[in-house]
């Protein structure tokens, strides 16, 4: 009997011993992460292989969970977490808040699961940016040229996980990087348009815009004239009118797709000045003015500018000849032309304030020169003693006879009428050869109205009043003589 029992319980353990080796050896052992032991599989058994990088998105963005199964048959995936702000639909993930969290994704493989755990990084959702560009010396721009590479920096107020760019066909994206919050993005403008790039993220989008231009290939150079003149700038405005300039105003413009910056330049600073648009004449000669783009395209273009003194054509006296008492004055008047031209005048005799006179009779010239043309005029004077003149007046016996008058001792009485012409004529004597300037003046005649009529050397009074008052003839040419006649209407 005993030996029955030893031999059965041998039998047992045995027996034991045999499936604890068979399970040892033939079947798998399941990992704490569901995951496959490749070590410890064995050669004839299958199982998944699991794929998915991390996620990176946006609190409240849904976003594809790209994950890949390598696996001989069929499977079933499913997604979980122990983050509650994870929330899966279908393939997509989305969290409710910013943080680090993670999930597995579980393949169910031959009534086995298999686990793969994924990191999940969640920003807070972008609502600005800003951005500048930049050229190759790393400076700030607010002008893009045809041609030129810049760098479009885009910084936001959150991390950039992902964007999405679309942009105008004149513009190459040569390079796009993500840093940190900051998108750099190298590019390079194709041909003149109007440029457009729009910045997309999940809940947020950007266009961004620059002035576009060309660099300047031509210069369109107005000038009022090329040629100035130096003249007499007493007579500006004379010298303008008459097409000659001191000064001449210019306009520089470009193509405008161009930048219309440039530098002005002088090849010398004793000919002209250039002052707001406006180039002054200061000397003779010839200077030259390169305008310079500022824009970089190194154009640039030249105008020469010619500057010539004006000076006297013709220099002459307002009276050829004179005739002068002694000690008697006059007033040298004289012009030239053209009156804005540069002179310098002398005359070989001395003037008193513009004034000349000779104690003694005689024959006499005045030569007025200009020093720079030696252009010259001659005044010639003639020079006499004084002779005594006087007034003789002369009336019509018609008119006598008409109005009873009388006339003795310079006094003229008559007989009025409702309208009274008193007409007489007068001469010089003795027997003056000079011309005769006659001012007539009607003295003491408050209370009357009378009007003066004088033809060559006649004169007519005419008046509805009765009265007496008197005439002034004076005689102004060359010599001065004076005569009152007395008038007594009754």
């Amino acid at each position: 009997m005993k030996k029955i029992i030893i031999t059965i319980l041998t039998i047992v353990i045995t027996t034991l011993i045999g499936v604890g080796i068979f399970l040892i050896v033939f079947l798998p052992s399941e990992q704490n992460n569901n995951e496959p032991d490749i070590n410890n599989q064995p050669n004839n058994e299958i199982f998944p292989q699991i794929f998915c990088d991390d996620i990176s998105l946006y609190v409240g963005q849904s976003k594809v969970i790209n994950y890949t199964v390598v696996c001989g048959a069929e499977y079933s995936v499913s997604f979980s977490s122990t983050f509650n702000c994870l929330a899966f639909d279908n393939n997509n993930i989305t969290s409710s808040q910013s943080g680090e969290f993670n999930f597995d994704i579980n393949v169910f493989f031959n009534e086995k699961t298999y686990s793969k755990n994924v990191k999940v990084f969640a920003y807070q959702n972008i609502t600005d940016v800003t951005y500048n560009f930049y050229n190759s010396r790393n400076q700030i721009v607010d002008k893009l040229f045809v041609g030129e590479t810049y760098i479009l920096t885009v910084n936001s107020d959150s991390k950039i996980i992902d964007s999405n760019l679309t942009y105008s066909e004149n513009i190459q994206i040569l390079n796009c990087e993500n840093i940190n919050n900051k998108l750099l993005i190298t590019l390079k403008i194709l041909s003149y348009d109007d440029i457009e790039i729009v910045f997309n993220c999940y809940n947020f989008s950007k266009e961004i815009t620059a002035d576009l231009f060309c660099f300047i290939e031509d210069f369109d150079i107005t000038f009022g004239t090329q040629n100035l003149y130096i003249f007499n700038q007493d007579y500006v405005q004379q010298a303008n009118s008459d097409n000659k300039y001191s000064q001449t105003s210019f306009s520089v413009s470009v193509d405008e797709k161009c930048v219309s910056d440039y530098d002005i330049n002088l090849s010398c600073e004793n000919v002209i000045s250039v002052n707001q648009n406006i180039i002054t004449a200061i000397g003779e000669g010839q200077c030259k003015i390169t305008f310079s783009a500022k824009d970089g395209s190194g154009y640039s273009e030249n105008i020469t500018i010619t500057v010539e003194k004006i000076v006297i054509d013709t220099i002459e006296f307002t009276d050829a000849s004179i005739e002068l008492l002694e000690n008697e004055s006059y007033f040298v008047e004289y012009s030239y032309s053209p009156v804005y031209a540069i002179c310098d005048l002398e005359f070989d005799k001395n003037l008193n304030n513009g004034y000349i006179s000779f104690d003694t009779a005689g024959e006499y010239s005045l030569v007025l020169t200009d020093n720079i043309t030696n252009k010259s005029c001659t005044l010639e004077i003639t020079v006499v003693r004084e002779t005594s003149y006087g007034f003789e007046l002369h009336f019509n016996q018609s008119f006598l006879d008409e109005y009873s008058a009388t006339y003795e001792n310079d006094i003229l009485t008559l007989t009025g009428k409702d309208t009274t012409q008193i007409t007489f004529d007068y001469i010089i004597t003795p027997d003056y050869t000079g011309s005769i300037d006659c001012s007539i003046v009607v003295l003491n005649n408050i209370d009357m109205e009378i009007e003066i009529q004088s033809i060559s050397n006649a004169v007519i009074l005419t008046t509805l009043d009765k009265g007496s008052f008197d005439v002034k003839l004076t005689l102004t040419s060359n010599t001065s003589v004076t005569f009152t006649l007395k008038i007594i209407i009754n």
